[in-house]
């Protein structure tokens, strides 16, 4: 089971990076906003082919102090059935300056079986270029606490991969990228391939970009198995697929609804809404 949590960690985390790059027309922070405010995408992850856990993915208008700010969020947690084998619930949010997308703060908790609980949250100066981090383990009563130094483009793990939609390299490229996550700074490296074409049930075949991402992390992301994940090359550059290699069976991420603004194909498959 400690093969399956890795795993599952792993491409909970890395599932983020699939928000679409489609900006809504009446969208007003067009360059920093790539995306339409208001949508939300499930997930299923299934360990082989057994359905293990829900992931579900979303952005929203908040106010703060009368100030109009972005959130950013996901929340995963495995299905009730697999509670007394492992039970995990995750979820994240980012409060971010629309016309930037450059994050105010970060919060992130994590959950596990037998109360095991952990947090995060970093608040970001970027006038002094400081990140101010506070990471606890309430299990063993671990606090630590850091001022990160921050560069003026420096982001959380949450707001950078919700900034990378729309702006994904070539295939044949290989990027570094450095975030702030839960235990302070991570290092990812990430291989972009294809176009390959795939076909996700309720979603018409796609040709697709591969991206093939490695970091080394305890939390969100870890150094275990292959990964990859399929992007649509279309105007959404939406995630269809993620799949990580493990010793006893792959874990695969699979889009099965798109919700909110649009009239593509994408939220199309997922139906009229519901009546009342």
């Amino acid at each position: 089971m400690n093969a399956m949590r890795q795993t599952l960690l792993l491409a909970f985390g890395l599932v983020i990076s699939s928000l679409p790059a489609f900006c809504a027309t009446t969208n007003q922070f067009l360059d920093a906003v790539r995306f339409p405010v208001g949508e939300t995408l499930d997930f299923t992850s299934s360990w082989g082919v057994i359905p293990v856990a829900h992931t579900e993915i979303s952005s929203a208008w908040t106010n703060k102090n009368g100030r109009q700010l972005l959130s950013l969020r996901y929340h995963t947690g495995t299905y009730s059935v697999f509670y007394p084998v492992y039970a995990m619930e995750d979820e994240a949010e980012a409060l971010t300056d629309p016309a930037t997308l450059l994050p105010e703060t970060f919060h992130m908790t994590v959950r596990r079986r037998w109360g095991a609980t952990w947090t995060t949250d970093a608040s970001f100066d970027y006038a002094r270029g400081v990140c101010h981090h506070v990471y606890r383990h309430r299990r063993s009563g671990v606090t630590k606490v850091q001022e990160l130094p921050i560069n003026s483009d420096t982001r959380d793990l949450l707001s950078f991969l919700f900034h990378m939609r729309g702006r994904l390299p070539e295939p044949g490229n290989t990027n570094h990228y450095t975030v702030v996550a839960d235990e302070g700074f991570l290092d990812m490296r990430v291989h972009f391939s294809g176009p390959e074409s795939i076909k996700i049930d309720g979603f018409p075949k796609t040709d697709c970009l591969v991206a093939e991402p490695k970091a080394n992390f305890k939390g969100l992301i870890l150094d275990e198995g292959k990964v990859r994940m399929w992007v649509s090359r279309d105007p959404r550059c939406i995630a269809l697929r993620l799949t990580v290699d493990a010793p006893l069976a792959n874990v695969y991420v699979d889009l099965t609804k798109v919700t909110g603004s649009g009239t593509d194909v994408w939220v199309r498959a997922a139906g009229p809404p519901a009546k009342p």
